[in-house]
């Protein structure tokens, strides 16, 4: 996912997604068109309070550091 400002305009009102948008991609890193991003987004809105991320509340502590 990925955030930017109206990118989440172009999403059914009634799923907010606070102007992020979803996108499922392959390792050679070209976009996986037959994902159903929805099933994305209807997992992040569980989240809306913290921002649509699960891991939120470790975004403060990142050092920089990549996690294995």
């Amino acid at each position: 996912m990925e955030k930017g400002p109206d990118w989440g305009l172009d999403y059914d009102e009634s799923l907010p997604t606070d102007d992020w948008q979803f996108q499922r991609f392959w390792p050679d890193r070209s976009v996986n068109m037959d994902e159903n991003t929805a099933r994305c987004q209807s997992c992040h809105s569980s989240q809306s309070g913290s921002g649509f991320l699960f891991t939120a509340n470790r975004v403060p502590r990142f050092d920089g550091t990549p996690v294995e």
